[in-house]
């Protein structure tokens, strides 16, 4: 167990039990219970008497990553008798030779929704035999734990194997002792916050090997502000006449690009509150309450988005507002400055 004051929070990325010979003890997690600031292991057998183990604990402390590790050693027990047949050591399990330990692995910075990053992750074949790529039951793969696919749900999935695989290892043939590397990318979801991908190698068909808590940490931070600048004089018309080209401008006023072109980073000037009431005044409009796109390329903090299009006058005269907003879609709404179209009609 380790504990850390002050309240710090403590999460597990990987933790470890090794016997004498180098053999790593199955052990259970503990979940965390009240409080933040702990994280426990425990192994899943009773210990041998009179050995010295070796454990390790590989955490996060408040953002920073930390090893904790020591030696410490079990006292003299005594055996109790066994059944009918008397005592005697337990039988042991049989091992099917395949075990892995993680190693390190890329740190993944704060993302904008939507943007993709290349993840590796290296683990020792720490088992007695060799990992074979594109071998049916030899080739090891990084999977999600529990076979989870929610993860590919929220869109993160970029060319993985499958929807709870991420990669199979890069290397021909890891012996043991060898290390085998996983690469893959992932995309950051439309909502902010962090999201922790948990990972575990297998083997398709055979088995999964160690569950290390071994997790992707992946941070969305949603940071879209816009400020209205300038638009083009409101139009004057006549009844069913199309005006010129309007445009209204925008500063960049967050800390993240506007991308045309890519959901979750295209700014989109859209009518305030989805309002479609005005759908037929629209000229070549994206859509019903969408009136244009950024024209842009790209628009990086502190620089001006554009967004052009057209109307087409009512067939009623009168003096027409459409409330206007920017958009980033699947996101988030950016400021509403009260920002008007006023479409006049004259006979």
């Amino acid at each position: 167990m380790v504990v850390y004051s002050g309240g710090q929070t403590v999460e597990m990325r990987g933790a470890e039990v090794v016997a004498p010979g180098g053999v790593r003890l199955p052990i259970y997690y503990a979940p965390q219970q009240f409080e933040y600031d702990y994280q426990v292991i425990i192994p899943q057998r009773p210990l041998a008497p009179n050995t010295t183990y070796h454990v390790r604990f590989d955490i996060t402390v408040a953002g920073t990553w930390l090893t904790n590790e020591w030696d410490f050693s079990t006292g003299a027990t005594i055996s109790g008798g066994g059944g009918s047949g008397g005592g005697g050591a337990p039988p042991t399990a049989s091992d099917n030779g395949l075990h892995s330990a993680w190693v390190s692995q890329t740190a993944v910075p704060a993302l904008q929704p939507a943007a993709t990053r290349s993840v590796s992750l290296l683990f020792r074949n720490s088992g007695t035999k060799t990992w074979q790529k594109g071998v049916a039951g030899s080739e090891v793969a990084l999977g999600i734990n529990g076979d989870n696919t929610s993860f590919s749900a929220l869109g993160m999935n970029v060319g993985w194997p499958s929807a709870n695989r991420v990669a199979a290892q890069n290397e021909s043939a890891v012996p043991p002792g060898g290390i085998a590397t996983f690469t893959f990318a992932i995309k950051a979801p439309f909502t902010g916050g962090l999201v922790n991908i948990p990972l575990r190698p297998v083997v398709d068909g055979v088995a999964w090997l160690e569950d290390q808590g071994v997790v992707v940490p992946v941070v969305t931070t949603v940071d879209y502000h816009s400020r209205w600048l300038t638009q083009s004089p409101y139009p004057t018309l006549h009844a069913g006449q199309v005006s010129g080209t309007l445009s209204i401008s925008f500063l960049n006023a967050g800390s993240e690009a506007w991308t045309k072109g890519l959901l979750g980073q295209e700014a989109r000037l859209g009518v305030n509150r989805d309002n479609e009431t005005w759908a037929g005044l629209g000229v070549g409009w994206p859509s019903a309450n969408r009136v244009a796109f950024q024209s842009e390329a790209s628009v990086p903090p502190g620089a001006v988005g554009t967004f052009t299009f057209q109307v087409r006058a009512p067939m009623t005269p009168g003096t027409y507002a459409i409330n206007l907003r920017p958009v980033i879609d699947a996101v988030t709404w950016m400021e509403d400055q009260g920002v008007f179209l006023y479409v006049t009609v004259i006979p």
